[in-house]
């Protein structure tokens, strides 16, 4: 990341995220405007503003140079499929669910997973859910396995 990025950055929260705007600008209708004072305070003002949005102009340049580059970090990572079934129940609703999830695993933690398939069954299509997950698993072969379908301690 270049100098006015990393500047511009810095203060950013913990997801990484800061406001463009962080403070606005009030202008006077020009016509409201009683004074050669004021019109000189309001004029300056303008000229400020307007080199204040050429750097933001530059600013987001920047920043979409850098979206570009992320963009190639992220598209060029490796992935491995992982293949899930997953038992889980539901405090506020009394009932179990079971998920099976096909997904892209990144080899970098800096990247997010990408679901390709999640299909949501109730309990009593456990079957279903079992099924689904078996021809999932022929037909991704490569993929890696997880089952989660066993109870938790506190159910038994």
């Amino acid at each position: 990341m270049n100098e006015r990025l990393t500047k511009f950055f810095e203060y950013c929260d913990s997801s990484g995220t800061q406001n463009l705007y962080s403070f606005g600008t009030y202008i006077k209708k020009p016509d409201k405007i009683k004074t050669i004072a004021e019109v000189q305070q309001y004029d300056k003002k303008a000229v400020d503003e307007i080199e204040y949005l050429k750097y933001k102009i530059e600013l987001l340049k920047d920043y979409r140079a850098e979206l570009y580059n992320r963009f190639q970090e992220i598209n060029n990572v490796n992935y491995h499929l992982r293949l899930t079934i997953e038992r889980q129940r539901r405090y506020f609703e009394n009932k179990v669910f079971y998920y099976v999830t096909l997904e892209r695993i990144p080899d970098r933690n800096d990247v997010a997973n990408i679901i390709l398939r999640q299909d949501v069954f109730k309990g009593k299509e456990r079957y279903d859910a079992l099924k689904l997950f078996d021809i999932l698993r022929k037909t991704h072969p490569r993929a890696e396995l997880v089952k989660k379908i066993e109870k938790s301690q506190w159910e038994k």
